[in-house]
């Protein structure tokens, strides 16, 4: 047994375990020759003989066309006395399921002025010589493809991207059915971290387009919160994050990204970023009076009423909003994976969303940039708030997220950072809400 499992070869598949062995000997029992050749081989001992006679031979061509139903028991039986002597005889083979072998998330989800744009991540988990239908419902549209994962060896993972126009917002949920049975797939994230796919899930994001410029905000359903020093980061708290206190908020958008260099130079016709790269880097080296003056501009483009967040929105977005894991940074408790920061960055910033995103679909709210939010700083108190605006004045505002100079304690999603409004720091920035 220990030598099948160390040698068979499929198609460019390993086989690893029992019941992987179990798979591949159902491939070859719909091929009543190569069984009959493979007793010969086994019977000689020369096992690696016969593997590489039948590689030279093409024997996945032989063993491509999978059989969905069951196969022939006897065959299977027959072969697994040969070969795995000591395991139970079987009264029939199951094709491996699919969450067996394949993890699939909705990484990335987006509308469009006629539809909505799908992406889903798959990581391979086990190579099985098996074929699998995957097919994506939104409404009235589908879309279908076959996936082997045999055939992704040398790419563990990899994204597909799925357009869906015409899809308006009352055609119901995203469903996805794998050889014709509905399956439950996780949202934005890592596998099992995610949260179920809902009928609302995307369809109030918006695409906003300001000259050859586009960017997405991002639906946060309102809810209510603890805000400041929770258990998850009390070990490392600063004092100004404390006491931890309940917030409730109405729904709102705030940006999927930090506003990018090439958005900033689109509205005020200038690039202040002391890290120039250009395009999709987040803009930098920007006061709290100049995101002002910025956002005054965007909104006489656009005809809308963009803002910085609230302290408050920034925070509660940040954590995940109401699919939120309690995570310590925005996304994960692995910084590495969310954010650039002071061990990872080499010292400047980088692209926005080449992190993997939080729970809300949000990039770097961890790390990259700080983001200046609309209010004022000011001590916590104990009391539960409702929309909270922070105080009328005062000597400085709030900035929040961390940044590429800092080290991961900073980049906690409680931790709160400020500043002179008029300071202008290469590793301060910002991303825009929206008021619904």
């Amino acid at each position: 047994m220990a030598k099948i499992v160390k040698t068979l070869y499929i198609d460019g598949g390993h086989c690893r375990d029992v019941g992987q062995l179990k798979g591949y000997f159902h491939n070859l029992s719909q091929d009543s020759a190569v069984y009959e050749d493979l007793l010969d081989y086994s019977k000689s001992g020369d096992l690696e003989s016969w593997l590489e006679k039948h590689r030279e031979e093409g024997l996945a061509r032989k063993v491509a066309a999978i059989d969905k139903e069951l196969g022939d028991t006897e065959y299977m039986n027959k072969l697994m006395a040969v070969f795995a002597p000591d395991e139970k005889p079987e009264s029939s083979f199951r094709k491996p399921k699919f969450e067996e072998c394949v993890s699939l998330v909705v990484s990335d989800k987006k509308a469009t002025h006629d539809g909505f744009i799908v992406e889903l991540s798959f990581e391979i988990l086990s190579f099985v010589n098996e074929v699998y239908e995957v097919k994506l419902e939104f409404g009235w549209r589908d879309e279908v493809f076959t996936l082997c994962p045999a055939k992704c060896e040398g790419s563990k993972g990899f994204r597909k991207s799925f357009t869906f126009r015409e899809a308006g917002k009352g055609i119901g949920e995203l469903k996805i059915f794998v050889d014709g049975n509905l399956i439950q797939v996780e949202a934005i994230g890592r596998p099992g971290k995610g949260t179920p796919l809902q009928s609302s899930i995307d369809q109030d994001n918006k695409v906003v387009s300001v000259g050859s410029v586009s960017f997405e905000m991002v639906y946060v359903e309102g809810g209510t919160f603890r805000m400041g020093a929770t258990e998850e980061q009390w070990k490392d708290a600063y004092d100004d994050k404390k006491p931890v206190h309940p917030v409730t908020l109405s729904s709102y958008l705030i940006g999927k990204h930090e506003v990018t260099q090439a958005l900033w130079e689109e509205v005020m016709g200038n690039n202040p970023s002391e890290n120039e790269q250009g395009g999709d880097y987040p803009v930098d080296n920007v006061s709290w009076f100049d995101c002002q003056e910025f956002v005054k501009k965007l909104n006489a483009r656009t005809g809308m009423k963009f803002r910085l967040p609230t302290e408050a929105e920034w925070e509660y977005a940040a954590r995940g909003g109401d699919r939120s894991k309690g995570y310590k940074y925005a996304g994960g408790d692995n910084l590495d994976e969310v954010g650039w920061y002071k061990d990872n960055s080499g010292g400047h910033t980088h692209p926005v969303g080449e992190k993997n995103p939080n729970e809300l679909g949000l990039y770097d709210m961890s790390g990259n940039v700080w983001e200046w939010c609309q209010d004022w700083y000011d001590d916590y108190t104990a009391d539960s708030q409702t929309n909270p605006t922070g105080p009328q004045s005062g000597d400085d505002c709030v900035l929040r997220g961390g940044s590429n100079w800092y080290s991961a304690r900073y980049c906690r999603v409680s931790v709160r950072g400020n500043g002179p409004p008029g300071d202008r720091d290469d590793d301060n920035g910002l991303r825009l809400a929206l008021s619904l």
